[in-house]
């Protein structure tokens, strides 16, 4: 993805994830080794609980915010 939106090569899943659209689905879960669930986000997931969507501010791209919004139905 870092290659289509013209973006360094991201570092990590954590990394690339700041440079999504919205906020709310830069979220991450992993099965740790001990059994143990592990989420992840570069972003306060308060949106979560009140489910509204939110652009991301590190990289603020309206056009790409409302075709998102526009193409998936979320709102």
């Amino acid at each position: 993805m870092h290659l289509r939106h013209t973006d360094p090569s991201y570092g990590d899943s954590l990394d690339a994830m700041q440079h999504w659209p919205e906020v709310e689905t830069a979220l991450a879960a992993r099965l740790t080794p001990a059994g143990c669930s592990e989420v992840v986000s570069p972003f306060a997931q308060r949106g979560l609980v009140f489910l509204p969507l939110t652009p991301n501010p590190l990289r603020p791209r309206p056009a790409a915010f409302r075709q998102r919004l526009a193409t998936t139905g979320w709102c």
